[in-house]
């Protein structure tokens, strides 16, 4: 089993680097988010959308508002104690 916690030390980024990540091209997401697009985040703790996907969620509403209005919603399920 893998296990980690918040205090190991982090893949630094000239390791990400020497892998090729800053090859990578950016991915366009004025393509990828369109009339109709749905985006679905889902997140097992709170507040792990914002921290995981947050800038995803930022461009996507970026994309999609500025062209096509901004329906969303918002839901979050905690299990009962």
């Amino acid at each position: 089993m893998v296990t980690f916690s918040h205090t190991d030390q982090g893949t630094g980024a000239a390791q990400w680097n020497a892998h090729g990540l800053k090859d990578l091209e950016q991915l366009d997401l004025s393509r990828v988010f369109t009339q109709g697009t749905k985006l679905v985040v889902l997140a097992a703790h709170p507040d792990d959308e914002t921290l995981g996907a947050g800038g995803l969620i930022h461009q996507a509403v970026q994309c999609t508002c500025a062209a096509f209005g901004c329906p969303m919603a918002t839901c979050l399920r905690t299990p009962p104690r």
